[in-house]
């Protein structure tokens, strides 16, 4: 459960649960940010 959203910039958004841990990472318009046409990841269990 998201207890806090953090800005990390004005297009990057951490959420974080009650512990600190990251539940999400919200980043926008990361392909045009990081020079990739596309993007990859793992989702992992919790």
């Amino acid at each position: 459960m998201v207890a806090e959203t953090r800005d990390l910039d004005e297009n990057m958004l951490l959420d974080v649960d009650t512990m600190g841990n990251i539940c999400a990472i919200t980043i926008e318009q990361a392909a045009r940010r990081t020079g990739m046409p596309e993007l990859s990841y793992e989702k992992i269990p919790a």
